[in-house]
């Protein structure tokens, strides 16, 4: 939907745009956004990769993109992992 401007499962035209969405685990009182990992930095505990979304207005498909992923220190996020890469069958 971000890039087609259109939904994958209906094709829907009614897209939406959300900059970020909101951290339902968070006090209630403080909205903050939903965030891709935490890592280590000085010592400290820092969320990196706010989420934003795309909603189809027909359907109710929503997909979620971390904004700006090549800032992102991927290899430094609490538990990722890079998925093995499949090796080539056997001829």
């Amino acid at each position: 939907m971000k890039n087609t401007k259109a939904c994958p499962k209906c094709g829907g035209r009614r897209i939406g745009h959300l900059e970020s969405l909101p951290d339902t685990l968070a006090d209630e009182t403080q909205v903050t956004p939903r965030m891709v990992g935490t890592t280590t930095v000085d010592g400290r505990r820092t969320k990196v990769g706010t989420i934003e979304a795309y909603l189809c207005a027909s359907c109710g498909y929503l997909e979620e993109y971390v904004v700006e992923i090549r800032r992102v220190p991927l290899e430094k996020l609490e538990g990722f992992s890079w998925l093995a890469e499949q090796a080539a069958p056997y001829r």
